[in-house]
């Protein structure tokens, strides 16, 4: 029997050079190989999480082989190949069907409110465009309506992601992913924190200034903050001095 392992990949433009800036497009990428390979095979998350690929975060289910992705760059097609290579899957064991697919999703809440199980996750979001590729073939899906910045602009809600891994709470731990994050005022001001901790989360800033604080965020619960102001503010939690950030604001 064999076990299906799903990549999700979340999709994010760059709109300011100076940094990373996301503005989420999510897309689906899910590939299917035999039962044992993802048991034995687990440096293969390591390997992307030390790639070039802009990953912002990546989990591993060993137990029922879901490997989920969460990457920020508008052209996912150009990164296809090389999440393939660093997976490294020799192609003796794939299967004789093996395919990948590429979907386009219509939101981001789509992306948010999918279970985290290998179930048939596609059939409860909504579908706007999809392609099926096979291994090594060039694939040239761009999602309807996002040509453009304007366009974006006009058709999709600008969100900023920042992941809060495992770990995050420990001295030493796995640091905010990205620590620093770039955003341009009335485009993609909102930023959203992601707990993917195993305990509750707070981030924010006690500047007289400009203070602010994300809500309390438990294990998968996530907050946003929308800043109204250019500047850079620097941001910390309350699990100590290494749980820092900072948000760039750019004026548009």
């Amino acid at each position: 029997m064999r076990i299906a392992l799903f990549i999700i990949i979340l999709i994010a433009t760059v709109v300011a050079s100076s940094a990373t800036t996301y503005m989420l497009v999510p897309v689906k990428y899910t590939a299917s190989f035999y039962p044992k390979w993802l048991q034995d095979n687990m440096d293969a998350a390591q390997n992307i999480r030390d790639s070039s690929i802009p990953i912002i975060g990546v989990d591993v289910d060993e137990k029922i082989g879901v490997l989920t992705i969460y990457m920020t760059d508008e052209n996912s097609e150009k990164y296809v190949q090389k999440i393939d290579d660093l997976i490294d899957v020799p192609f003796d064991i794939l299967s004789e069907t093996q395919s990948r697919e590429l979907r386009c999703l219509e939101t981001y809440k789509s992306i948010r409110e999918v279970p985290r199980t290998h179930n048939a996750v596609t059939d409860e979001l909504h579908i706007i465009k999809h392609q099926q590729y096979l291994v090594g073939q060039y694939v040239d899906l761009k999602c309807p309506g996002f040509s453009d910045l304007e366009s974006m602009k006009k058709n999709l809600k600008g969100y900023s992601l920042v992941i809060i891994p495992q770990r995050a709470s420990v001295e030493g731990g796995q640091r905010l992913n990205p620590q620093e994050i770039t955003v341009v005022l009335g485009i993609n001001n909102t930023v959203t924190w992601i707990n993917e901790d195993d305990v509750v989360h707070t981030f924010g800033s006690d500047d007289k200034n400009y203070p602010w604080w994300t809500e309390l965020m438990r294990p998968d619960e996530s907050s946003s903050v929308t800043f109204n102001n250019t500047g850079i503010f620097s941001y910390h939690g309350m699990s100590g001095s290494w749980a820092t950030g900072k948000v760039i604001v750019l004026d548009e």
